[in-house]
């Protein structure tokens, strides 16, 4: 990320000093005192617009502890014995925060809910959460975001967890089904507190 953030900034800065260059050389007709005031004014307006930049690409970094991860669920299905498993790559060795499942489904999921069980290290306390994820209202509409066939829930499995990382984080499905159609992906997201 830094590299990219690097890459980046010496890319603007060119492009800088190329309009500069260029527009310093467009009127042959300018006299020199006015190239002199002219170069004066865009010497004063570079330092401007590089820490605006530097802000900017600042800004948009996430922040190191942030944490978010897919795992794809066999087309065939979720068998109920199926574990998939999150190691979280955070910058920091413990990072305290909420921790978020994500499913991802199709219009084929035949239930309202899913049931998940998540066994996570809080610490150095080993847990075992278990979550009725609601994807559907009474009525069959689909919660979350999404268009089309495909849908996208989260819900919050806690929000005060001390993440350690590399630890293993494990998510099953507990339906009373052997295998699950509809369920396309299970994510995990990390959002560390401030």
């Amino acid at each position: 990320k830094e590299k990219a953030i690097v890459i980046v900034m010496i890319a603007l800065m060119a492009i800088i000093v190329a309009e500069e260059t260029e527009s310093l050389s467009i009127s042959k007709a300018v006299s020199p005192i006015s190239k002199t005031i002219l170069l004066n004014l865009l010497l004063m307006r570079k330092p401007f617009v590089i820490i605006s930049i530097l802000l900017c690409l600042v800004a948009c970094v996430p922040g190191h502890n942030d944490y978010s991860d897919f795992r794809n669920v066999d087309v065939a299905g979720w068998e109920y014995g199926d574990t998939l498993e999150f190691r979280p790559t955070i910058g920091d060795s413990t990072s305290r925060g909420m921790l978020v499942l994500a499913l991802r489904h199709s219009n084929s999921y035949l239930y309202s809910n899913l049931w998940v069980e998540v066994s996570y290290i809080n610490d150095t306390v080993g847990v075992v959460d278990t979550l009725n994820v609601q994807l559907a209202d009474a009525y069959g509409r689909w919660h979350g975001s999404g268009f089309g066939a495909r849908y996208q829930a989260t819900d919050t499995i806690a929000s005060d967890v001390m993440l350690q990382r590399g630890k293993p984080i494990q998510v099953r499905h507990i339906m009373r089904v052997d295998t699950l159609h509809g369920i396309e992906q299970v994510g995990l997201n990390f959002i560390p507190q401030n």
